[in-house]
């Protein structure tokens, strides 16, 4: 809702309401009018901006009259020099239901003009906004200097970047708007700390997680693509080692028992072996390795099939010069050829394991540094949050504290600032509109105090007896003339009231002058009028009249009595009755006693 066009924009402050179509108060002079420090401006408007409450400094600065204050809108003060960016500022900040501060200059009645620190809040009740308030005091020569120029700025069209927020000039940019992202609430902050942490964990736990299945997959891989392929290329080597052992063992001795249990071992080693090749032909081979295992395998076959498998026959048939041929022949032969080939399988899949551990040590070293930079970014984010929070929290929490300190000891002319708009902000402007509140509440007290004062001192000095009493009958003031009125009679009171004491009057209950307390406690009680009675204290005759005290909202507050001694007129009446019936009666012998009769008495006299 723009400022110029919402209804509620007729607000109007202290010389700077909300409405850009505002009354131009055209007629200035260039007298400054400079406020001390202890006077402080208070007034209260409407919803409509209508001034409901103007206290006694605001009428006498301004110049207008009480009369002409009440009931019109604020901007009767206002100076044609406040731009109307400061206006619509606080219109924002009224709608948002924060408290608004700013420097403004004030027009008065004749055209001079002051300047005052303004703080403006809403008016709460039943947490409904109800009205505005404002306090505006003193404001320092340095501030008038630095935010007058920039109102020039601002009202000839040349603010470029700066603009007003919350009654301050900032400078719209870059780095404002980076200012504005520090406005997030802690609970978010906190949220998302929180979030952050957690992501940094899972992300860590899933690294570690990663690479300790890669490390397993490793391990795997070393054993299945490497250890046990060596080991069984190792056991085929080994067991071609005993065949040929066999075969020698069988020319050496060659008996027919020598030569049966031999063979027998040799054919069991060559089927052996056959099985081992096999399964080293399951595991997953390189290019490389293909051509070496293709090249092993022909060697092998070879070595059994023209080799072995004849000088085993040879042997069997007790051949031996032809075992010793195929030995020389073709045995010898194939055997260093299966050797190296059996030797590059074996290197192959050692360098096949010295390239998978590489891998796995490399993978461990990324995870390591991933693990130690997460872990490092963590530390870094975990301090710079709690700084953060140190910041956005501990500091302002102090700076509250200090604020209430001051509040706590009647300063109500705080400059609080609020930075964020935050749950810290929150409580500062909270804080910011107690203390506003509190100094209208204390301006307003000053101002009943100040009346009750006058009519204190008014009572005091009046010649009519005057007592009150509260609600429960407790004498609460006595004024000087009942004082000496019941001074006079006190010998001649306590007669009757021995307990009665002119020096304790205040604090003791007004049914005492009566015998019959619960009588009159009851008629003070149901009082509603003016009643007036006479009464005889102790030969004294007393006329009084009571009347009750009632409030606006038609509480009862108490009593008022006032009283007269009529003890020297009773006696004045009743001489002159004397005189009269002896004249009647023909007896012109009595005659009046002038003596101690002065003023109204002897008038009457």
């Amino acid at each position: 809702m723009s400022a110029g066009s919402s209804p509620g924009c007729a607000i109007f402050w202290h010389g700077y309401g909300v409405k850009l179509h505002m009354k131009n108060n055209k007629h200035v002079t260039n007298v400054e009018k400079n406020l001390t420090d202890s006077d402080s401006i208070v007034s209260n408007t409407d919803l409509k901006g209508i001034i409901t409450y103007a206290n006694d400094t605001f009428v006498r600065i301004s110049g207008y009259s009480r009369e002409e204050l009440i009931g019109v809108p604020h901007n009767i003060v206002r100076h044609p020099d406040m731009p109307p960016e400061a206006f619509a500022d606080l219109w924002r900040s009224m709608k948002a239901g924060r408290p608004w501060t700013g420097v403004v200059k004030n027009r008065c009645k004749n055209g001079d003009h002051y300047w005052v620190l303004a703080t403006a809040a809403p008016i709460h009740v039943n947490d409904q906004v109800v009205g505005y308030m404002s306090v505006r005091s003193k404001v320092g020569r340095e501030q008038i200097e630095a935010v007058d120029p920039v109102y020039r700025l601002f009202r000839e069209g040349k603010a470029r970047n700066l603009r007003i927020q919350d009654g301050k000039i900032v400078k719209a940019g870059l780095l404002e708007q980076f200012k504005l992202s520090k406005d997030c609430n802690i609970k978010f902050r906190l949220v998302a700390t929180l979030a952050l942490l957690t992501m940094l964990m899972l992300t860590a736990g899933g690294i570690e997680l990663f690479g300790t299945s890669k490390a397993k997959e490793g391990l795997s891989a070393v054993y299945e693509d490497s250890a046990l392929p060596i080991s069984q290329i190792a056991s085929i080597q080994k067991l071609l080692l005993f065949i040929r052992l066999n075969i020698a063992a069988s020319l050496n001795t060659p008996t027919p028992e020598v030569i049966l249990k031999n063979t027998a071992e040799v054919e069991q080693n060559i089927e052996k072996s056959t099985r081992l090749w096999d399964e080293y032909m399951k595991h997953q081979l390189s290019n490389e390795g293909k051509i070496l295992a293709a090249k092993f395998d022909e060697s092998r076959r070879l070595l059994v099939v023209d080799g072995l498998k004849p000088a085993i026959a040879a042997l069997r048939a007790n051949d031996i010069a032809e075992a010793n041929r195929i030995v020389a022949d073709k045995i010898n032969t194939f055997y260093p050829i299966v050797g190296d080939s059996i030797q590059q399988l074996m290197q192959l899949q050692l360098a096949m394991a010295k390239q998978v551990f590489g891998t796995a040590q490399s993978r461990y070293e990324t995870v390591s540094i991933i693990s130690i930079c997460l872990l490092a970014g963590g530390i870094a984010l975990i301090l710079w949050q709690g700084v953060a929070l140190i910041r956005v929290i501990i500091y302002p929490l102090e700076v509250s504290i200090a604020h209430f300190r001051q509040i706590a000891q009647g300063n109500y002319k705080n400059v609080i600032e609020i930075a964020h708009h935050n749950e810290i902000g929150k409580v500062m402007e909270a804080i910011k509109s107690m203390q506003t509140r509190l100094g209208f509440d204390v301006a307003e007290a000053k101002r009943i105090a100040d009346e009750n004062l006058l009519v204190k001192n008014a009572l005091d000095n009046v010649s009519t007896g005057v007592m009150i009493a509260d609600n429960y009958g407790e004498i609460i003031y006595t004024n000087k003339a009942v004082n000496d009125i019941l001074s006079k009679a006190e010998e001649d009171i306590c007669k009757e009231l021995p307990n009665f004491s002119v020096a304790n009057l205040v604090g003791s209950r007004i049914d005492s002058f009566h015998k019959n307390h619960a009588h009159q406690r009851q008629l003070l009680a149901s009082l509603t009028d003016s009643y007036g009675a006479s009464m005889e204290l102790g030969g004294r005759f007393m006329a009084v009249t009571v009347n009750p005290v009632i409030n606006e909202q038609g509480q009862r507050l108490g009593s008022v009595v006032e009283w007269q001694d009529r003890t020297a007129e009773i006696a004045v009446e009743k001489e002159v009755s004397t005189v009269v019936v002896a004249s009647s009666m023909g007896d012109f012998t009595k005659r009046f006693n002038l003596k101690g009769k002065i003023g109204l008495l002897l008038v009457k006299s």
